[in-house]
């Protein structure tokens, strides 16, 4: 039986990355937790406000993938990518983004 990933690992993890792939510039959201995703999504954020002003208030992580180390730090990653860049939806801003996560490495071992 496989341990879950916490909610501490999934913060920790957070400030590691932030540190390694963002140069700590990301704000650290007031929650980074597991929990019950919406409309079958994998991970989902919540912001206050959009733009330069806004704040992350919450990183969900779907408990579907909760047993999985490999699958909550990818979702983790991906979730970053838009706390990086919250007005980039999923187009080209965000996949720039993805694209130079990969180079550096941040993905390798997880997918």
């Amino acid at each position: 039986m496989a341990l879950k990933t916490s909610d501490a690992q999934l913060r920790w993890w957070y400030s590691r990355y932030n540190r390694a792939y963002f140069r700590g510039r990301l704000g650290m959201p007031y929650q980074i937790r597991f929990g019950n995703a919406s409309d079958g999504n994998i991970a989902e954020t919540t912001f206050l406000g959009i733009g330069k002003t806004s704040e992350v208030v919450d990183i969900l992580i779907s408990r579907r993938v909760q047993w999985s180390l490999r699958l909550s730090l990818a979702a983790l990653l991906h979730e970053m990518i838009h706390v990086a860049r919250p007005r980039a939806e999923h187009g080209e801003g965000f996949a720039r983004e993805r694209r130079r996560l990969f180079r550096e490495g941040a993905f390798d071992g997880l997918i």
